[in-house]
């Protein structure tokens, strides 16, 4: 099985992630989760995930610059980016 980890700020969220899709069904198992930037550095790098869901706009560090600093410490996973806000350019 894959292994996920799912990032993101609000617990509803990380919830409604959990089970709006059937991630066993879909060859995936969830190795952890973080509740900001920092926290998802660190699990990532701890937990090596497969893939990783995270929100764009997280407290101590962006979506973005996560995945930056993933990746200059040698992750080599997908990440899949979310955003509530219409602005996304960015990302």
């Amino acid at each position: 099985m894959e292994r996920l980890l799912i990032a993101d700020d609000e617990e509803a969220i990380r919830e409604g992630l959990k089970r709006i899709i059937d991630w066993e069904n879909e060859g995936f198992s969830l190795c952890g989760e973080a509740c900001n930037g920092e926290e998802a550095i660190k699990k990532i790098t701890e937990l090596k995930p497969d893939l990783v869901m995270l929100d764009v706009k997280m407290p101590k560090m962006q979506g973005t610059e996560v995945i930056q600093r993933a990746r200059a410490l040698g992750f080599k996973g997908k990440c899949i980016i979310l955003s509530g806000y219409s602005d996304f350019a960015y990302a």
